[in-house]
């Protein structure tokens, strides 16, 4: 495959190593939209699993796969500027297509 730079950043040396697999793959995902308490509005963009959940007020589990645009649910997120991935944060992106 093709070469790429691979940096360690505890020794602080580089070397080139070949890319052996890259898989890409298309997944269903949601827009939520979110309203707080205080009137602020944002959104969350989350893939639509049944193995991804959101915590309700009463500290019980949602999956999204349950949610309905059709009526209104009481959630508790964090909110931050910053994507996460299994609550690490990241600088990727999202390349919409």
């Amino acid at each position: 495959g093709d070469e790429v730079c691979v940096y360690n950043s505890i020794s602080c040396k580089s070397k080139a190593v070949a890319v052996g697999r890259l898989k890409v793959e298309v997944r269903p995902c949601l827009i939520i939209g979110l309203e707080g308490s205080d009137g602020t509005t944002s959104q969350v963009f989350l893939q639509q699993a049944e193995t991804v959940r959101l915590g309700d007020e009463d500290g019980k589990c949602v999956r999204v796969t349950e949610l309905s645009s059709e009526e209104e649910t009481s959630l508790l997120l964090r909110s931050t500027t910053a994507g996460t991935h299994i609550g690490q944060a990241y600088n990727g992106k999202v390349l919409e297509k």
